[in-house]
């Protein structure tokens, strides 16, 4: 028997650096007690971890949450171990140990991968070796020690009606029937039986299904296929073509040439020799769309093309009203100064002013020298003086305003606000001494006659005959694609399609008026002069498709269009009929071949579904037959323990299979053989727990032979006394050779089991949680 001989915890749970150990050597019965939250179910939770490598109690609820700490290192520790010494009769002791591992994923602390978190080692023959899960399992006797352990040797605190609770009746028939060892070869057979059985039914599916989609594909339900016969050698109707860029009908290789793709390729054809009968008219009306369609090109001859016939006239008559536009820009904004960056000799002769340049010239010179003479606050005086006769010019032009827009003040009439200003200008005029007067009568002499002559002078002359912007913009437009220009000159000739007429003379704004309407009457005779389509050329290109055929596989190039390309089509049409038919003898042959295979594995899928069925049929018969092996036990267990219950003095639980089968497919606990109610819903909680207790102290009598620990936590907490005492009585006298790990938060409990173990001078270790301490009482407890 396998025995526990000491635990050593580092860094678990509740337990720190410092590694705390617990003896459990040879003793009968070991307590931990205690008050809760000083360890005795971490001391568990450690045990179950060295033993199967996770804890099962513990809830993956993280979702999607990565949480940074291991949820059962002390103060986040990072280095956690759990080491169990264990003994076996006649055989060298050997050591598991549980380690954390040192680098573990970023979202490795989740609880639903907590098994992954830790290395395993062994410690046999004098050292230390790494092994996995499985392997402990085969030390313990039992490859599949995990679901056992918390089956039948390890009892939860308040979870020891999961069994019942978490199962359905058909689960707990399975659950239970996995721990019948003598089924496992034929369980195992059966499972290899069912995956081939599945496998024959798939291969079967997949051949009937291939089989109808060829069907379909090619059209072949009730068609009889007839003998191949010599196929005419392939050819390329677009050989101009690249070999990436040929349409499937034209390749060499043809996959799958089924019914519905014949069709397709057929009517695409249908369409090319429709394109071949239409083409010279198609070339025709498409070359007179395309130009009517050409915008740019349209408006710029129109606007321009007279005028590059005489390009050097136009140049300089922009250049004369750019130079023009300038000037206008200085003389209208009184900057005499910039009057200085104008030649003044080439602009008044522009305006037919020559003879009046140096006398405007001087008087401008000598204004500005009176203004540079000008300083400081006298100059600023004046500019103010300035300013307000502009603004009371401005006040003169709105009769209505009453407002001052200086000060904000509000007048009774606008002659009050008028009077106003005209005082208030006197009064900065007073301000100038006789030097700035001087210079003020002898500017505004200046500009009110000079300056506003030669203004008015280049106005005239800019809106009777200048060029406009957007005209000068034209003409550059239209200088960039000349040659584009011409060519369109060319073709209208040629084509005869009348546009003198429509030219603009110039590039003023009264000519450019008539540029939209005139672009517009061209674009009109272009159109008109194609002609209109003949009914028959309507109908075969009613969905545009000419357009697509010659982009897609003429690259817009009449000359690849061949001569013959109605011929060559109808003769590719025939070539892809031919190359179908004789295609569908191959799929006939291939379509036979799957119908015959299904027939295999459907005969194959049956066999092996009546071989399965039956070895199914005698491991769940000899199942029921094994039952009988926890029936008994379990029943006296829960009628120890129980004692007292509604169904009457010491009557035990029963395992029913209410199907009533020669088969075990169900199971059902009840406290009458005549009830179908399960114990879950006539027994209190306490009774439920004492119920699934003697079930798992049942099948750990009937089927544990190796390992002889039990784990109970806490079991006891919701019996009744008479029920707790009925089973310390039942481990103590049916299960002298187990070794007994018990806990309690209760004194007197503690107290109670150490007694009845004493009294029949069994081993027992008591161990106090809250200040770690343990000892092996002797004798009889008092009190």
């Amino acid at each position: 028997m396998i025995k526990l001989k000491k635990l050593t915890i580092k860094n678990f749970k509740v337990f720190g650096e410092e590694p705390y150990s617990i003896n459990f050597k040879e003793d009968n019965l070991v307590i931990l007690d205690g008050p809760n939250g000083y360890g005795k179910t971490s001391v568990f939770d450690a045990l179950e971890l060295a033993l199967t490598g996770t804890i099962s109690r513990l809830s993956p609820s993280d979702g999607r949450q990565n949480p940074s700490d291991n949820v059962v290192a002390h103060n986040g520790a990072k280095e956690i171990e759990v080491t169990l010494e264990l003994s076996e009769d006649g055989k060298p002791d050997f050591i598991i140990k549980r380690v954390l591992k040192a680098n573990t994923p970023k979202d490795a602390n989740k609880i639903s991968k907590f098994s992954e978190l830790w290395d395993s080692y062994v410690f046999l023959d004098e050292h230390w070796k790494q092994i996995s899960s499985n392997e402990i399992g085969n030390l313990l006797k039992n490859d599949r020690f995990s679901k056992d352990f918390l089956l039948f040797h390890y009892i939860q605190q308040e979870e020891t009606s999961v069994f019942l609770k978490s199962k359905s009746e058909s689960q707990r028939a399975d659950e239970l029937s996995q721990l019948f060892g003598n089924t496992r070869i034929a369980e195992q057979k059966y499972q290899k039986l069912v995956v081939f059985q599945r496998q024959a039914e798939k291969l079967r599916k997949d051949a009937v299904s291939r089989a109808a989609e060829l069907k379909k594909i090619y059209s072949l339900e009730g068609a009889i296929i007839s003998p191949k016969f010599e196929l005419q050698p392939h050819f390329y109707l677009l050989p101009h073509l690249a070999e990436s860029n040929f349409p499937e009908w034209d390749k060499a290789e043809i996959i799958t040439l089924n019914q519905e793709k014949l069709n397709a390729f057929s009517r695409e054809l249908a369409q090319l020799q429709k394109f071949a009968l239409h083409a010279p008219y198609y070339l025709r009306q498409r070359a007179y769309k395309r130009y009517s369609q050409q915008n740019e090109v349209i408006t710029l001859f129109i606007a321009s093309f007279n005028s590059l016939l005489k390009t050097d006239e136009v140049e300089n008559k922009f250049s004369v009203t750019r130079s023009l536009t300038s000037a206008f820009g200085i003389f209208d904004s009184k900057d005499l100064r910039g009057a200085r960056r104008i030649d003044l000799y080439q602009l008044f002769s522009l305006l037919d002013f020559q003879g009046e340049t140096p006398s405007f010239i001087e008087t401008l010179n000598q204004v500005l020298s009176e203004e540079d003479k000008l300083a400081g606050l006298t100059s600023i005086t004046y500019k103010m003086v300035e300013q307000h006769t502009e603004l009371a010019q401005s006040i003169r032009s709105h009769p209505d305003k009453k407002d001052c827009p200086l000060c904000g003040q509000s007048y009774d009439s606008h002659d009050i606000l008028n009077s106003h200003i005209n005082t208030t200008g006197e009064h900065l005029k007073s301000l100038l001494g006789t030097q700035e007067q001087a210079y003020r009568i002898l500017r505004d002499d200046f500009v009110s006659t000079t300056w506003t002559k030669v203004l008015t002078a280049i106005k005239d002359n800019l809106d009777s005959n200048s060029f406009s912007q957007t005209g000068f913009e034209y003409f550059k437009q239209a200088k960039s694609i000349e040659n584009r220009l011409n060519a369109f000159h060319a073709w209208l000739s040629k084509e005869k399609i009348e546009f003198n007429d429509l030219l603009l003379p110039d590039l003023t704004e009264k000519s450019l008026a008539k540029l939209d309407s005139n672009s517009e009457i061209l674009r009109i005779r272009i159109s008109d002069t194609a002609g209109i389509p003949s009914d028959q050329f309507q109908q075969d290109n009613s969905d545009n498709s000419f357009d697509r055929l010659f982009s897609d596989y003429f690259n817009n190039d009449p000359k690849l269009i061949p001569i013959n390309l109605r011929s060559l089509a109808k003769e590719k049409s025939q070539w892809l009929s031919d190359l179908h038919f004789n295609s569908l003898s191959g799929v006939f042959q291939d379509i036979m071949r799957l119908e015959k295979n299904s027939e295999i594995y459907a005969r194959s899928s049956t066999s092996i579904n009546k071989i399965a069925s039956q070895i199914r049929k005698q491991i769940r018969r000899y199942r029921k037959k094994l039952i009988t092996d926890i029936e008994i036990p379990f029943y006296i267990y829960s009628g120890k323990i129980l004692q007292t219950h509604q169904a009457g003095l010491g009557q035990g639980a029963l395992i029913k299979d209410y199907t009533d089968s020669e088969e075990l497919k169900n199971v059902k606990l009840v406290s009458n053989w005549k009830s179908d109610h399960d114990i879950l819903n006539t027994m209190s909680s306490g009774q439920i727990s004492a119920v699934v207790i003697a079930l798992s102290m049942a099948l750990n009598k009937v089927y544990s032979k190796k390992f002889s620990t039990i784990l109970i936590d806490d079991p006891v907490q919701t019996m009744d006394d008479i029920n707790m005492s009925s089973f310390v009585e039942l481990l103590r006298n049916e299960f002298p050779d187990r070794q007994i790990i018990l806990s309690t938060h209760e004194e007197k409990v503690s107290r109670y089991f150490t007694y009845k173990f004493l009294k029949h001078k069994k081993n027992v270790r008591r161990i106090n949680m809250m200040d770690r301490t343990e000892y092996i009482p002797r004798g009889f407890i008092e009190g």
